[in-house]
């Protein structure tokens, strides 16, 4: 992996050295990203996988309990370097405890999340049809304890993951991709390495390292996802309220590998979405997304697969924001000869929650959430999974947070009440 990423960055940084000053590209105050305004209330928080959107929440202004001047140290270093070159950047490391109650194996688990990310801008930050190149990189560590928080699922027999992520990964490139406007900002293509997950299924809430622990609600389970390979997505923009999303990628991607050769298969996965957003009198904006996917069958897998997803989010008021999600797979979705098999240990997931922005309003930017889950798993021998979930997120400094959660989980087979405590501290750079 070494081989290809470090020639990516020399490249990056040497593009981003003689990329030609353009008079209207070089306002007299630069319009800093570093200047944490935080996401746009048309947008959203869309996916925890997205690299703008995570650029964005990163750059958040927030005030927490003490101040210790780092994100001013940070902004005057990313002030001098956004005023010379196109390069936008963000780094967070993330911890995560998880405790539970019972189980047939080892109950404590430790690891942490790594992730940097970047944005180079090939066309001028004011132009009409702006290009980028965006990049993640991310590890993930186990740290003392026998297992990862991912693999604490197991010693509870729970169907879903306690955590979403928070394995065991070397440092690798897991997405690089190209992005262009067109047509103004109506319509955006990505070309490259890209997550299926950056682009489809989004929740204002499914952010794992800021929002709820549990996959149920930081993820799809429902949804067969491919690992991050080479693909092609477009979103265009109809009119202010709706939106068409299509894609594909290859059905046999590896995130943490950069392989063209097993596009050469010819399987893919597609998918296709479809949006509506519009504000609520008296609420706020809602956001209503269906989507569907189809997967090619795969060497080594039984059959294709596929499944349609509902995902609504709706802002109750400017603190409070509810969300409704509905997944399924199963026979006969797409037509009588297709045959649907299950691609994951999930063939229906319904969860409902909601959020807060500042329940103590002596702390506006702390965030607390509370949400319910069930799942009807694809093995007929297991018995429907339950799982519930609150979390409190507090705001330690502008740039560091540390949040408490408790789950309550039905196992699939064994447990009737698991109870999982987690920690969770995160530092954004």
């Amino acid at each position: 992996m070494r081989h290809v990423v470090y020639p990516l960055l020399v490249l990056l940084g040497w593009l981003a050295c003689n990329q030609p000053a353009r008079a209207d590209e070089t306002p007299a105050t630069p319009q800093h990203p570093a200047a944490r305004s935080g996401t746009t209330p048309e947008r959203g928080f869309a996916s925890g996988a997205d690299v703008s959107d995570t650029l964005r929440e990163i750059r958040k202004s927030r005030e927490g309990r003490f101040d210790l001047g780092v994100s001013r140290f940070v902004g005057r270093i990313e002030d001098r370097i956004y005023r010379k070159t196109p390069i936008r950047f963000a780094a967070a490391y993330t911890m995560v405890y998880q405790h539970a109650s019972d189980g047939s194996g080892p109950r404590d688990a430790l690891g942490s999340d790594f992730d940097l990310i970047a944005r180079w801008d090939a066309i001028g930050r004011k132009a009409c049809n702006q290009s980028a190149l965006e990049v993640r990189f991310e590890s993930r560590y186990k740290i003392a304890t026998r297992i990862a928080p991912s693999g604490l699922s197991t010693t509870i027999d729970s169907l879903w993951p306690t955590v979403s992520g928070f394995g065991r990964q070397d440092l690798s490139l897991t997405q690089v991709y190209w992005k262009q406007d067109f047509l103004g900002d109506r319509l955006q293509v990505r070309l490259g390495k890209v997550s299926a997950s950056a682009t489809f299924f989004g929740n204002r809430l499914n952010d794992a390292s800021l929002f709820f622990f549990n996959f149920a609600f930081s993820d799809s389970p429902e949804v067969f996802l491919p690992g991050n390979g080479l693909g092609l997505h477009a979103r265009y923009r109809v009119n202010k309220c709706w939106t068409v999303v299509a894609g594909m990628q290859n059905a046999n991607g590896v995130k943490t590998e950069i392989d063209p050769s097993s596009i050469e298969k010819g399987e893919f996965w597609y998918a296709g979405q479809i949006e509506y957003r519009r504000k609520i009198r008296g609420l706020g904006f809602g956001t209503w997304r269906l989507a569907g996917w189809h997967s090619d069958a795969r060497e080594g897998v039984s059959g294709a697969g596929a499944g349609t997803v509902l995902s609504i989010d709706q802002e109750l008021s400017k603190k409070a924001v509810a969300f409704l999600r509905y997944g399924f797979q199963g026979s006969g979705l797409i037509s009588e000869i297709v045959e649907i098999q299950s691609l994951t240990g999930t063939e229906q997931a319904l969860r409902i929650g909601c959020g807060f922005q500042g329940p103590i309003p002596a702390w506006s930017d702390d965030y607390a959430g509370v949400a319910l889950g069930w799942g009807r798993p694809s093995n007929s021998l297991a018995r429907d999974s339950y799982v519930g979930e609150v979390f409190y997120r507090s705001q330690l400094t502008d740039t560091s947070h540390v949040s408490l959660s408790v789950q309550f989980i039905r196992s699939s087979t064994v447990f009737e009440a698991v109870t999982v405590f987690s920690v969770r501290w995160r530092a954004e750079f």
